[in-house]
């Protein structure tokens, strides 16, 4: 009989390491770019991030789409305001 309650034991605590790397994944896929000013502006990278997509599918397929909202070329990169993408993304249901 003790010997059953070990191995339930053993099984509510790999239960309960499943569930917390569980959580940790929910929790890092969750976490967003943090607006911290009017004037911070996002790279393609930061934009891909929100969006969970690539740098490349940002660059090849939304960059160049009317509804996507316009980049601020600077230098030779390109920025984005983040309320503009949040806005775009939350008017899709993307985020």
């Amino acid at each position: 009989m003790p010997d059953d309650r070990v191995s339930d034991l053993d099984v509510c605590l790999q239960e309960i390491r499943g569930l917390k790397k569980l959580m940790e994944k929910i929790d890092s896929q969750l976490r967003k770019p943090e607006v911290k000013s009017k004037d911070q502006l996002w790279t393609v990278g930061e934009v891909a991030e929100y969006l969970h997509k690539s740098k490349g599918t940002i660059q090849s397929h939304y960059q160049g789409r009317t509804d996507f909202p316009r980049s601020k070329k600077i230098g030779n990169a390109r920025y984005w305001r983040p309320e503009e993408i949040i806005a775009w993304a939350r008017g899709r249901r993307i985020h």
